[in-house]
């Protein structure tokens, strides 16, 4: 797995994505006002997305997805979609 992060023109705030080995995105940010507080919010995503104690798996029209929650378990990254449980488990 990977990040990477860019910079919206819309709203100019910076979000990083996860990719998995595939290369498919699986987990989106929310924004941020810097590059530098970007980048450490995805290092601290990739060090714990699989951290039961740092994500949430909601279901929404029978579709999974984790949200990556900090430590004030508030969002800051959502995954795409996946019609099972299992799928989405794969991918994390």
């Amino acid at each position: 797995m990977r990040f990477e992060l860019s910079r919206q023109a819309n709203d100019q705030l910076f979000y990083f994505q996860i990719l998995n080995d595939a290369n498919q995105v699986i987990l989106n940010s929310e924004g941020y006002q810097s590059e530098e507080q970007c980048g450490r919010g995805a290092a601290w995503t990739m060090a714990n997305y699989n951290n039961e104690d740092f994500y949430v798996i909601r279901e929404v029209d029978s579709n999974f997805a984790l949200n990556v929650q900090n430590e004030a378990q508030q969002t800051i990254a959502t995954s795409t979609y996946y019609s099972s449980r299992a799928a989405l488990k794969s991918d994390f």
